[in-house]
């Protein structure tokens, strides 16, 4: 007899059927039970992880800009700054005549007759941090680790030019070195430090009327590596990448000043390169006045006067030459910053007595804002000098009666690219 195949299966399946199923192995079910709750353990801590990273990722990335925006103030359209004015000279009766700025020190230059004291104090706080006496501080700047200030030393024989470093962290001086003087009534106007040393103004009296010098000062030795005279009183001074830029008060009747000139130096050949604007300019009068003089992205900003009011000219810094119209913001007391996309200017209302910070567009000379600082109209609350301070989201401003103003706001972006602006030729270049 034959079986089918079927048959065959069918027989095997019965005989299966009756054999007894193994017993479990309990140590292999527990074995593989703790594995399977070390595998979701695992992938618990990993999840775990993973969320921990993220938000460890989004503090790092939020942490700073929430800083930045504390530190420029609200970005909601409308929000205005708060401005705020404290008291730096305490009832001494000194104006403060100059301000800078580094991360973490505010400088105030107070002076008035043969007393003067720079101040160090918190940017945040205000609170003071050193102070340093002189008989007559004119400005000061602050670059890196050092301050410099353009000073005068009261002598039986009349004052002494000098320029003294301070240290940015002790607050004390560091070295003094005696600026050049053949005149009498001999003064200090201006300094600025830069990459290639420190940079220093002097006017004096002659018989010839005043006159005044550029000097160039070695910063780590103090030594006096040249000087360049100038026709004419200095008042400001600022540097550009191939020039200073010195305004000068050049022209006299009966030793008082009735007009300004600007006077372009080579710094590299110890020259005066060219005479701008000769004359055509509004002096300032007397020592305690605003700045005259800003420069950055490729221009020079110069206070001027039209039909009585003032407004800024813009100079090419290659040649000199005037570029596009005045900037349409009038009642101007002096330019004071290029910096964060704007220029930066000292204005006031001659009518109701507001003095007003504001800036426009360095390319088009649009406006970008404006702010009260003062509507007293008091002189002694007159501005003499102001920083941009982007790193506090702050425009220092300070003034005749010895105060300081905080301007908090929000420092404006940079405006984008726009076309080449037409040029016109300078009104007065001469060689």
């Amino acid at each position: 007899m034959t079986l089918e195949d079927e048959d065959i299966m069918t027989l095997l399946r019965a005989l299966m059927d009756r054999v007894p199923a193994p017993a479990p192995d309990l140590a292999d079910i527990v074995r593989r039970t703790r594995a399977r709750r070390m595998r979701r353990r695992l992938a618990g801590a990993f999840a775990s992880a993973a969320v921990l990273a993220v938000f460890m990722l989004s503090i790092a990335v939020l942490l700073p800009l929430v800083r930045q925006e504390r530190r420029m103030g609200s970005r909601e359209p409308g929000a205005g700054p708060a401005v705020e004015s404290f008291d730096v000279a305490q009832g001494s009766g000194l104006a403060a005549v100059a301000v800078s700025a580094t991360s973490e020190r505010l400088w105030i230059g107070l002076s008035g007759g043969c007393s003067g004291t720079v101040v160090a104090v918190d940017p945040w706080t205000l609170d003071p941090i050193g102070r340093v006496a002189f008989d007559v501080v004119s400005d000061l700047d602050a670059q890196g680790d050092a301050v410099w200030v353009a000073a005068a030393r009261c002598t039986p024989e009349g004052t002494r030019p000098v320029a003294i470093r301070v240290d940015e962290q002790t607050t004390q001086p560091i070295s003094e070195v005696e600026l050049p003087c053949p005149g009498t009534a001999c003064h200090a106007s201006n300094i600025i430090v830069g990459s290639d040393g420190v940079w220093a103004t002097v006017g004096w009296e002659s018989q010839e009327g005043p006159r005044g010098a550029v000097v160039h000062i070695d910063a780590t030795t103090g030594t006096i590596l040249s000087k360049v005279p100038v026709n004419g009183w200095p008042r400001d001074l600022v540097r550009t990448s191939d020039a200073l830029w010195v305004f000068v008060d050049s022209r006299f009747s009966d030793s008082v000043v009735d007009a300004a000139s600007v006077v372009k130096v080579d710094p590299r050949e110890h020259r005066v390169e060219a005479v701008l604007l000769r004359d055509e300019l509004p002096p300032g009068g007397g020592e305690l006045r605003p700045p005259e003089l800003t420069a950055g992205d490729g221009y020079v900003w110069v206070h001027a006067e039209e039909e009585g009011r003032g407004v800024v000219l813009r100079l090419d810094e290659a040649n000199g030459e005037i570029v596009g119209p005045s900037v349409p913001v009038r009642d101007v007391l002096g330019p004071f910053a290029v910096a964060e996309g704007a220029v930066w200017l000292l204005t006031g209302d001659p009518k109701t007595g507001e003095r007003t910070v504001t800036w426009v567009d360095p390319d088009t000379s649009t406006l970008l804002g404006r702010v009260r600082i003062d509507e007293t109209g008091s002189d002694w609350r007159f501005p003499l000098d102001a920083v941009v301070d982007p790193m506090h989201g702050t425009v220092w401003i300070v003034d005749h009666g010895g105060s300081i103003t905080r301007v908090r706001m929000v420092i404006p972006s940079p405006p984008p690219p726009r076309p080449p602006v037409d040029r016109v030729q300078a009104r007065d270049v001469a060689r």
